[in-house]
Formats: structure tokens, sequence, C-alpha cells
């Protein structure tokens, strides 16, 4: 294995994955390359993954820190290639991999602010071993001599909160005044901060310790800082401070070497982070029966988007498509975004749409759990959107009602007849979407067109018979073009590949799905759009020791009894709690088994909380269809029923027969390639275990299908 530097053009922050034609670079499979700009500074480390006669992928290695041991890295045997390197390029990547400090969201901040530019040099160069957090808070004072409120993060003491001002109070009165004028609307950090039930015992004074420090541009010394902070200190602001970044570097180093002992703990971490950046933070816990006015942490379903992720969210700054696998976080960056936009934008009004009510449920409780519910930023289902706004139309029957009121919206849109506008949209699980309807709701932005969707085509459940589309068979191009277009609107696209929710073994499993889809789609001679010609392969982050299952009964009784030996089974060794565990069919029907699933499980005192009849917060094992329960995630998915997927829905024709098959008309076959993608959704729900039951007696193509789940 050899290790490089190789420097690009282009910005790679946000990029997970690089492919380089073969016949320029020397790189192969295992090799570590550190990427650097025309800058000469380091940005990121990657490994070459896949090598063939044409191009060379490279992934990128995830890192929160900055601190690779810079002697391993320059060790016998990469010795020769960095070598290669000019003195001046290895002072920089020493000074890159030596520093400890964390300085989120990423390590090569640039501000506008110069007061704050020499302030995060300072911070490097001092390599403290703190986080540092810029530009993380919107500063509800309305003057512009402040820079945004930042924070550090100490683990043996607490939280340092800090704003640089480019003026020089000691030369002019009139900042000085606009600065004492600030002080009376309160200290927003210390206010958020005793919000959290982590950090405070009283909702007034905090558990950790607390410090502001207001840095100023100025030649003054010491002596003219500690009249004006006395002054401050007299006026009852303890802890608030106006300094230099001399100063404030010093103040740092005296309270490390002061303190030794550990004050914020991982709950405290998180607390932290929940209060002052909650869109980096994420909750799935849906028990909030008992929520005090103060923001509760939730320590055993909490957890903090990673680097990667993080690195998505900065480039969502104008129309972009993320093209993304199962398990990846799409709707928690998609809440994370909508939240930060929507907070500095509150004149304007924001929407997270998607097209599954219980996935609207569940956004809307990891918003409450993370502090991210705000008056201009709301949840809605398409359809509900337009019931509210557009039409609220009744048919006969609900096919209808929504069908019609979905025509109408589009009318109404390309007549113009749209008179509010909104901030921007935010969509989640798009590919449920036609193109129809999403150009109709971009219709309703304002001048600044303004919207994230995020999906996967390969989780399509819905089938529209569109016009057949032209492609070319060039796999390798689709994933590499940047840009995606809905009518004439232009959305960038970031393709991310890394699966969060499902453990390698699974993911490994939903590959081999993915691989089979596509696999059938070419058989078949479908024409498809260029994002599902090319989708992404998964790559897991968690590491499990659980397969799959896939077991073959022919009769309801077996299955019924399978299904419940299981669930009492997780329950009591696995110990998972029965909001935890997934009962999954493909269609709606009220079947036997369920009924006798549901029965005897309330005989042993477990309850069963029905996709159709409740919603997410009452408790009980989950039961519903694959389409309600798309973008959600569970420890435990049992799908079942599956002989419902065995024929057609349309005719008296069954999925047994290849070679019948591919002599069928384009939609049978398109909707057999649907019915595999809603079994690739159901087990993509599955975080650990995943058990699925095919009770389909006769040979059929499903079955052949299901039983890649127990390869």
């Amino acid at each position: 294995m050899n290790s490089y530097i190789y420097i690009v053009k282009r910005n790679m922050i946000g990029e997970t994955l690089l492919k380089l034609k073969v016949d320029r670079v020397p790189f192969q499979i295992d090799d570590i390359i550190y990427i650097s700009g025309l800058d000469k500074v380091i940005h990121s480390r990657w490994k070459v993954t896949d090598r063939n006669d044409r191009f060379v992928a490279l992934s990128k290695i995830p890192e929160d820190t900055v601190s690779i041991d810079f002697e391993r890295v320059l060790s016998e045997r990469f010795i020769e290639r960095i070598t290669l390197l000019t003195p001046k390029y290895l002072k920089i990547l020493e000074k890159y991999f030596n520093h400890k400090i964390v300085i989120k969201p990423f390590y090569d901040v640039v501000s506008e602010n110069n007061v704050e530019n020499s302030v995060l040099e300072k911070l490097k160069n001092a390599d403290l071993d703190i986080e540092v957090y810029m530009n993380s808070l919107i500063n509800t004072y309305s003057g512009k001599t402040f820079s945004n409120n930042n924070f550090i993060i100490m683990k043996n003491y607490g939280v340092i909160s800090f704003v640089c001002c480019d003026n020089d109070f000691f030369s002019n009165k009139k900042y000085l005044e606009e600065f004492k004028r600030s002080l009376s609307f309160g200290d927003d950090t210390y206010k958020l901060l005793s919000n959290s039930s982590m950090l405070t015992n009283d909702g007034i004074n905090l558990n950790i310790g607390y410090k502001k420090y207001y840095i100023i541009n100025t030649s003054k010394d010491k002596e003219k800082y500690l009249l004006l902070n006395k002054g401050i200190e007299s006026s009852g602001r303890k802890n608030l401070f106006v300094v230099d970044d001399n100063i404030f570097i010093e103040a740092l180093q005296e309270e490390i070497k002061q303190n030794n002992s550990i004050v914020v703990d991982d709950n405290k971490d998180y607390g932290i982070k929940q209060m002052l950046i909650p869109q980096y933070v994420n909750s799935k816990s849906i028990d909030i029966s008992n929520r005090s006015s103060n923001i509760e942490f939730k320590p055993l379903d909490a957890y903090e988007l990673d680097g990667n992720q993080k690195s998505v969210l900065t480039r969502m700054n104008t129309r972009t498509y993320i093209k993304a696998v199962a398990g990846s976080g799409k709707t928690i960056m998609l809440l994370a975004k909508a939240y930060e936009v929507a907070k500095a934008n509150q004149d304007k009004e924001f929407l997270i749409i998607c097209f599954n009510n219980k996935l609207a449920d569940d956004i809307r409780i990891q918003a409450s759990n993370t502090g991210k519910m705000i008056s201009n930023l709301n949840v809605i289902t398409f359809d509900k959107f337009i019931e509210l706004n557009y039409s609220s139309f009744r048919g006969k029957t609900t096919a209808e009602t929504f069908n019609t009121r979905r025509k109408m919206f589009v009318e109404m849109t390309r007549s113009g007849k749209i008179k509010k506008k909104y901030g921007g949209f935010f969509v989640d699980e798009m590919q449920q979407l036609n193109e129809d309807w999403i150009e109709s709701l971009i219709a309703c932005l304002d001048h600044n067109k303004y919207m994230v969707m995020a999906g996967d085509y390969y989780q399509q459940l819905q089938f529209n018979d569109e016009k057949e589309q032209d492609n070319d068979d060039e796999i390798i191009d689709s994933n590499e073009r940047t840009d995606f277009y809905i009518g004439k609107y232009n959305f960038q696209k970031i393709v991310f590949d890394r699966n969060y929710r499902n453990t390698d073994i699974i993911v490994k499993t939903l590959n081999r799905m993915l691989k089979r889809i596509q696999s059938y789609i070419k058989l078949f001679g479908l024409k498809i759009n260029d994002e599902e010609l090319k989708f992404n392969i998964g790559n897991a982050i968690r590491i499990g020791n659980e397969p799959p299952i896939y077991i073959k009964t022919d009769s309801d009784k077996a299955e019924a009894k399978i299904i419940i030996d299981n669930i009492i089974m997780m329950l009591s060794e696995k110990l998972y709690t029965p909001n935890e565990i997934l009962l999954v069919s493909p269609w709606g029907e009220r079947s036997n088994i369920i009924n006798y699933v549901e029965k005897e499980l309330r005989n042993n005192g477990i309850e069963i909380c029905n996709f159709k009849d409740s919603n997410l917060k009452k408790d009980g094992i989950r039961v519903g269809t694959i389409g309600k329960s798309i973008g959600l995630d569970f420890k435990a998915v049992i799908i079942f029923g599956t002989k419902m997927l065995k024929k057609s829905r349309e005719e008296d024709f069954e999925f047994n027969d290849l070679e019948k098959l591919k002599n069928q008309k384009r939609s049978r076959k398109a909707e057999f390639i649907r019915y595999l993608k809603n079994i690739y959704v159901a087990c993509s729900r599955a975080r650990d275990t995943l058990i699925v039951i095919d009770d389909i007696k006769e040979e059929s193509l499903i079955s052949d299908f299901l039983k890649i789940i127990g390869e």
C-alpha cells in the first residue's frame, strides 16, 4: 500500500466518492490519498476502494477531528512517496495532522470578520484540547458591529461563548455605547443552555462553567481591558469579558491549566449541542408524554451528525438533489438544513414535505425532541399541502380524491393562480412524486426558487406510466454528472452512499437486492431515467453479527406462530421495546394472520400499534404496510404476507415464469419491478434484526428474490 498527495482544482468538501481516470493516476486498491486543493492545504483523506480498466474509485475516510499521527503517515513504507513533496508541503501536512483542535463544521473555516480569522489562526497554533464551533448561532442583536456568536466546549470547564468585533471600543464612543446597549438584551447563549434539563437543576443556573468573551481589534494594553471588565463586573455581569485575541487565548490556556477533572460528560456534551447547534444533533425517541418545559435529552436514541453529513449540509445553499442510499440519514439532513435556513430567514415560511403521513409524524417528533420546532418551519404531507391550500375536492373513492386534487394543483400552478409564496421547500422521499408535481411545488416558491430534495429511485413505491425515456448504457457516467433537472430548473446533485441505519450484514443483502433489480430492468429492456440507471451501492458504518433470516412456510397458522415466537424472543432476550419492532406486509388488507397475532400478543400483555389507526406516539408493536413505513426505521423488522405479491393486482397474471414475464407489456414488467422495490424498502427499515417469512406456496420469481435475504 502506498500513500500520495493529490491536488485537485475543485472544492472537495462534501464529496464522499471520487472517480479518476485510470490512465491519469498510479493508485492501486487500498492506497491512501491525501487530497489537497490549489491552496496547498490538505483537506481530506481517501482510500482506493475500486479499480478497473477505466477508472479508479476513491472513498472518503470520515474524520471529525484532525489528529492523525503524522509519524505513522511518514513511516518507512510511505517515505519514498511523501519525500517527493517539497519541505513547504511537508510542513503543511505535518501541521494539519498534528492538530488536536476540532473546528466545526470544518477545519479550514474562513470568516468575513478579520478578528474571527485572527482568533481562528491563534486557536490552531495554540493547539488546545477543545472543540470550536463557528457561526453556529444567529445573533438576535440587530446591529452590524458584532459577528455571530461562536462557542467552545471545554471538557474540563463547560462552554466559552465568544463574539468578535472588527471595531475598536476604546477609540470610538459610538461603538462602546452600542456594546453597552447590546448587553441589555441578555445573553442568548446562556438562555438557550438553561433550557436544557441536562444542563441545569433549577432552570436558571447552569451546572457547567460558562463565560462569554467579546474579542475586539485594538492595540490597547491589558490595563485598559482590566478597567473595562471591572466596570462590567460591578454591573452584575460576572461572566462577561472584553478582550483582544491574545488575552482570549491566554484565558483559555489558564482555564485548562486550572481544571483537571471532567465537567462535561457525554450527556452534557450532547445537551450543549442540542441547545446551541440543534441542526447537528438528532433523537429518534418518541416517549414525549412527560415533557417538562425544558428540552429533555434522550441518551439512548440521540446522536450527532458526522463530518460527512455536515459537509453535505454546507452545500445545500442552492437548489439541491441528494441522491442517497437507504439509511443515509436523508430525513435528518433535510430537517437540519430546514431548521438552519428557517432560523436565519424568520420573515419567510418554509415547509418539509413528504408523501407518507407516518414519516411526517416521525419528522415532527425528531424536531420536537431536539429543539428544531420554530414558528416558520412546518412539516406536512404533499396531499395535505394541496388540500389546505389549493383544493378540498372529495371524490367517491380515496384514489379519485387524491388524483383529482393533484391534477387541479398542477393546473392551478401552470395557469399562474398561486398567490402565497414560500421561502423554500425540503422534499423527502422525492422519488414518490412525479415531475409535474415537483414543478408545481417550485412554482409556489418565491423568486429564489429554493428547494432541497432527497430520494432514492430504488425506493420508489408509486408507479407512474410516464413516457419512456432514452438513455445510454454508460453506467459509470450517470452518478458523475453534477446536475439534475426538473423541467427547466437545474438542481445540483450530491451523491451520498453512507448507510448509518443498517448493519454491514444487512447492507450487503440490500446491495445484492439492488443488483438483482437492475439485472431484471436490463433483461426486460425497460427504459428508465438516468438516476435509476445507476444505483448507489451502500457503504455500511455499523458492524453487526446477526444475519438476516429467510423462512419458508405454507400455513397461515405456522406463519403467525413464527411471528409471535420471534416478537416474544426479541422483547425478552434482546430487550427490544415494542416500539422498536415493525411487523410489515405489502398491502393494507386486514388478514387472518394479523388478527390471530394481535390476539395472542395481547394475551401475553403486548400491545399493537396499527399505523392505519393511530400515530407514532402510541406504544406497541408497529404494524403497517410497506408504503406507510417508508422513511422510518426500527431495530427489528418482520416481513410477512408476501403471497400478496405473487401476482398482478390488476390482472390475473402470476409472477412465476421469467420467459412469460419477458413477453408481457411494459406496465406489467414495471409492476413486477415495483414489487421488488417494495421488498427492498421493507428490508431497509431494519437496523439490526431482519426476518422475512415467505408464504408463497408455488414456484415464484418473488420467492427467488426473497431468498437473497437468506444467502
